[in-house]
């Protein structure tokens, strides 16, 4: 009594019941589709018994009959599903469907020595799949508890069929064992399919800035690593270049922070904009500050993409108070290499040495560290914060 009470608890307090399965409008399609694809797999499945087995031995036609009306139910609805009704039910009905063919079917063909039993297995996996742990466990209940009654009460011999039907029931068993294996093979590579499908889609989002849209500093990480191992290959230039909104603070005093939120995200689709495609990449740095990452981009390129960065930054025409000419800016620093021989921190801070020199010197500004006195990189190192 306590291990079951354990169990349940242990089901209670599952992360799967936290909430539905399907709580969006995509996730319902989603799983309608699931629900229309297992309907026509267990029609054909179930039409592909009824049509083979009299070919291996003989059986009365009865079981036939039953099975091309079996089979017929679930492309009725499988047409259903594919004409888009019940969409919010689909996955009840189909198991609904399913358990209440099956229970007279075992019932007839000897109850727990019945040659569906590789059918029930399977069961709590496609509930599990169409509707998530509430309904799997409810289907596994009801199975244990028939069969458990049957056993009770001394039927697990009970059988309508003849002695010398017994070539059939071993070809039905045979034919629905391999039917199993393979519906049992499509829900698993379904599962998998969905499981990575969703880890790829948790990645993104933890890679993604939720205000921009565009990548955050973890998704930056994976580029930088990413285009760092091909400039090191190739030997073809890469431009790490920082971006910081000139007194956006002031902005957001004299706006509001709803307006500041909209500037940010302005300017980050108008950097978007402007990069390539496929080559180039945008993310947010933090606060006010975006990263771009330029592949084969030499220092004279870097500066005029920068130059083309600012244009546009100061074409949004975003004031900083209303009726006011002042608009907002940016300043750009970058470093650019063709070693890949440095690692993502010191293109950062060779970038980053650049930015915050074009801050102290007026600001809306491209500024290339390379062509700043080695002293003021010495100065930078020892106190990257001095000029902020």
């Amino acid at each position: 009594m306590n291990l079951l009470s354990s169990i349940m608890t242990t089901y209670r307090d599952s992360i799967i019941f936290e909430s539905q399965p399907y709580s969006t409008v995509a996730d319902v399609a989603k799983a309608h589709q699931i629900a229309r694809r297992v309907a026509l797999v267990v029609g054909l499945c179930i039409l592909s018994v009824s049509l083979i087995r009299p070919l291996m031995s003989s059986l009365p036609s009865f079981y036939v009959v039953v099975g091309v009306i079996s089979s017929t139910l679930f492309f009725a609805l499988w047409y259903q599903f594919r004409r888009g009704h019940w969409l919010n039910h689909s996955a009840l009905i189909l198991v609904g469907a399913g358990n209440l063919t099956l229970l007279p079917m075992v019932l007839l063909s000897g109850g727990v020595m019945t040659q569906f039993a590789p059918i029930i297995v399977i069961l709590p996996f496609i509930s599990m799949l169409l509707g998530g742990a509430r309904l799997a466990i409810a289907s596994t209940l009801l199975w244990s508890f028939f069969l458990i009654f049957l056993y009770s009460i001394g039927m697990n011999d009970f059988d309508l069929s003849q002695d010398d039907w017994a070539p059939g029931k071993l070809a039905s068993r045979t034919i629905w064992l391999v039917l199993s294996s393979v519906v049992a093979l499509t829900l698993a590579i379904q599962q998998e399919t969905r499981s990575r499908l969703l880890q790829k889609e948790l990645i993104k989002l933890a890679q993604i800035d939720p205000l921009t849209g565009i990548n955050n500093r973890r998704g930056l990480e994976d580029i930088l690593e990413r285009e760092i191992t091909l400039s090191s290959r190739t030997h073809h230039w890469l431009t790490v270049m920082i971006i910081d909104v000139d007194f956006f603070k002031r902005y957001n005093d004299s706006n509001g922070h709803s307006q500041g939120d909209l500037a940010l995200v302005q300017i980050a689709q108008a950097l978007l904009t402007s990069a390539r495609k496929e080559q180039d990449s945008v993310a947010r740095f933090g606060g006010e500050e975006f990263v771009v990452v330029l592949r084969n981009t030499d220092r004279a390129a870097a500066r005029r993409v920068a130059e083309k960065f600012r244009a546009q930054i100061r074409a949004l025409n975003l004031n900083y108070k209303a009726g006011d000419a002042e608009v907002l800016t940016i300043t750009c620093g970058f470093y650019s290499v063709n070693s890949g021989a440095e690692s993502q921190e010191q293109l950062i801070e060779k970038a980053d040495q650049a930015l915050y020199f074009g801050k102290a010197n007026g600001r809306d500004q491209v500024v290339d560290v390379q062509d700043l006195a080695p002293a003021y990189q010495t100065m930078s190192q020892s106190d990257p914060g001095f000029c902020r």
